[in-house]
């Protein structure tokens, strides 16, 4: 399954089960939509200069760059937020900017990237592998903000 097919396929699931609640009424919102996504002349204009984005990071934002699920909990940078820190390309920001996750900026033309996560605060950056891919990694951070569910 590609990488657009598994996002599509796990939003799909969460939404089904934000529309199983009671106050899943503002679901339909959420539904992907091509207005989601972002092309590539849009990413292009708004990435900083000197960031190269990583293949699954672009072909995140084409189909999900403006979709509610990137401010639902946990933040996902906005394209012309994107940076590079520590040799990764950092794509997301934990709720109460106490961690950030990125991509290794080596690993940026890799079909499906591992995930690393980096605790703020300190005066060094360490960055620690997540041990999942970037498209499994979104998908278990969906379902955990949106259902609970934790694959562990």
């Amino acid at each position: 399954m590609s990488n657009e097919a598994f996002l599509r396929s796990e939003l799909a699931r969460v939404i089904d089960v934000m529309a199983s609640r009671p106050n899943g009424g503002y679901v339909e919102d959420w539904r992907l939509k091509p207005a989601h996504g972002m092309s590539d002349a849009e990413i292009d204009e708004l990435l900083p200069d000197n960031v190269m984005l990583p293949i699954a990071l672009r072909e995140y934002y084409r189909l999900l760059g403006r979709h509610p699920i990137n401010a639902t909990y946990n933040w996902m940078r906005p394209v012309d937020q994107i940076e590079v820190v520590g040799g990764k390309v950092v794509f997301l920001d934990e709720n109460q900017e106490v961690v950030m996750w990125g991509i290794a900026k080596k690993d940026q033309l890799a079909e499906d990237p591992t995930v690393f996560q980096a605790a703020l605060g300190f005066d060094e950056i360490r960055w620690y592998s997540e041990r999942k891919s970037f498209t499994a990694f979104l998908a278990e951070m969906w379902r955990w903000t949106i259902t609970g569910e934790n694959d562990g």
